[in-house]
């Protein structure tokens, strides 16, 4: 399935895929599962900065997750997926938070995530937590086909 992206006009033109990554089945990653199926897609503690503050964000509770209403028109909806540990088959808190694997980057050179709480943004959380299993947002440049 080839992901659509969404131009929510920020001004480091940045697109961010519509729906959440998967790789070979799965939608929930390590650290390093994630590096290696993603690479350069993962979006960097900066992204994600310049995501928070330059939309409007708010909780979409028939959803369960984050809308980040942007002023050209566009929304990005980031759902709510909770997290997974490695010994167990489904998430927990799936609806109520959300975590997604950063790029390493100037803020946190290991990577981390982006976590949320209901309608509670926390970007940068730099718990980094490498063998939880975290969902996965790719992001693009604009005019990039990757």
């Amino acid at each position: 399935m080839e992901l659509r992206y969404v131009n929510l006009g920020l001004p480091s033109g940045t697109l961010w895929a519509g729906e959440n990554a998967e790789h070979d089945g799965r939608e929930f990653f390590t650290l390093q599962q994630a590096r290696e199926a993603f690479g350069e897609s993962l979006p960097t503690a900066e992204q994600f900065r310049e995501l928070v503050e330059c939309t409007a964000i708010k909780w979409d509770a028939r959803r369960k997750g984050l809308v980040f209403g942007a002023v050209n028109g566009n929304a990005l909806f980031i759902p709510a997926k909770g997290e997974q540990c490695p010994a167990e088959k489904s998430p927990r808190e799936e609806g109520v938070t959300g975590r997604y694997w950063l790029a390493g980057g100037k803020e946190n050179a290991e990577g981390g995530n982006f976590h949320f709480y209901e309608n509670i943004p926390l970007p940068f959380y730099n718990d980094n937590a490498p063998a939880l299993l975290f969902s996965v947002r790719t992001v693009r440049e604009a005019g990039n086909k990757q």
